[in-house]
């Protein structure tokens, strides 16, 4: 019989191919189920609310993509803050990943930015003195996402910018690698959000190929990581058809190119 710890990597590996609400829901389901089997079992609080992570990660997506009620967003934030709350800060990689999600849906479902913004300052202190890139990253994308959400483009192109600025050897730390890829991406995506607010016909079409460039990086670096997030590499897609449709009123043959891209 798989232990905890083989059924909680075989649910990590699950979530990496996930890209429906009827794979995700049931990676919410199983983890509910090995984190039950974890607490039978009287094993640490850290162990279970590790078991669970993918789970929550899993009910996120199913809530923003599929089911966004506000009963499926509270139950979930519900869950995610009492199991911030167990972990405590001393095993400092799991604190942060469970702040780090308890950031996203409170910014993202919730849509309470004051109190999101709260969370990665303490995310920030948590990270500061710890020399984790992979840590700081998502501390770096959570803030991204929080101006993304406010709708600074400029910021939040800043914000991601620092990724690479402070931290230029993350494409080489494998572990750091689909984190620096999600600061990339999103960067992408707050330029082609940028350009619709441009009216010189020269500077939207610089800005639109510079995201289109930061979608095809970011995309590159999903696919040098071990479990390839397939939720990401759809999502660039999208990102990429919208980049179409906005390349035809300024650059006819980057139209071509991320045709071909994408086929």
């Amino acid at each position: 019989m798989a232990t905890i710890e083989e059924r909680t990597k075989e649910l990590d590996e699950l979530y990496a191919k996930a890209t429906t609400q009827e794979e995700y829901h049931r990676i919410w389901k199983a983890a509910q189920e090995v984190e039950k089997e974890a607490r039978a079992q009287n094993l640490p609080i850290n162990v279970r609310v590790r078991a669970a992570l993918n789970g929550f990660w899993a009910r996120y997506y199913e809530v923003r993509k599929f089911a966004r009620t506000r009963e499926n967003i509270d139950e979930l934030y519900g869950l995610v803050k009492q199991a911030t709350t167990w972990i405590g800060k001393e095993d400092v990689e799991l604190a942060v990943n469970c702040r780090y999600l308890l950031s996203v849906i409170i910014g993202q479902l919730k849509e309470d930015l004051e109190e999101a913004g709260r969370i990665d300052e303490e995310l920030r202190q948590l990270v500061k003195d710890t020399g984790n890139v992979p840590l700081a990253l998502r501390v770096i994308n959570a803030q991204g996402l929080n101006a993304m959400q406010r709708k600074d483009w400029q910021e939040a192109i800043a914000i991601f910018t620092s990724a690479e600025q402070n931290f230029p050897e993350a494409s080489n730390v494998p572990e750091a690698r689909q984190h620096l890829g999600n600061t990339v991406n999103n960067r992408g995506l707050s330029k082609l959000n940028l350009s619709n607010e441009m009216e010189d016909l020269e500077q939207k079409k610089e800005m639109v190929r510079s995201g289109v460039q930061d979608l095809l990086a970011a995309m590159n670096l999903y696919f040098r990581v071990p479990l390839i997030p397939q939720k990401h590499l759809e999502g660039i897609r999208n990102r990429l058809r919208v980049a179409k449709d906005k390349a035809k009123e300024v650059d006819p043959d980057l139209v071509r190119a991320i045709e071909i891209f994408v086929q």
